[in-house]
């Protein structure tokens, strides 16, 4: 958490700077075999709250949005119930490696890279 607010309270003097955070649904129900999964599920919440303090204190504004006002801001349709979560992350994907082409686009950056599209075209009037 330190690290977070490290990197958080130092405000860059390249203009205003804004955040935008994925609201994403908790986990109620079986653990499909997985161990942990509630404790998984409770330190990802507890992470999420300290990032919103922690923007908060530092006078950051940020909006909450679900993946669908993301996807649909960036111009990606969303999942179709018959696609694997592989085709879905790797269409994600290569839409950000459209939007980056010089990036080095991974599976792991691809939908920052999109929230990130969509908060610079919402605070830029472009949406």
């Amino acid at each position: 958490m330190r690290d977070i607010w490290a990197w958080i309270s130092v405000t860059p003097d390249s203009g205003p700077v804004c955040a935008v955070l994925e609201k994403v649904g908790g986990f109620i129900g079986d653990n499909y075999g997985i161990p942990g999964m509630g404790s998984a599920m409770f330190n990802f919440g507890t992470s999420f709250g300290a990032l919103e303090m922690a923007l908060t204190a530092a006078r950051i504004p940020f909006e909450i949005i679900t993946p669908a006002k993301w996807q649909s801001g960036v111009g990606v349709v969303g999942r179709k119930k018959s696609e694997s979560k592989t085709v879905w992350k790797n269409r994600l994907k290569a839409h950000a490696e459209r939007l980056f082409p010089g990036i080095k686009v991974t599976l792991a950056i691809a939908d920052s890279l999109l929230i990130a599209t969509y908060c610079k075209r919402k605070h830029e009037g472009t949406l």
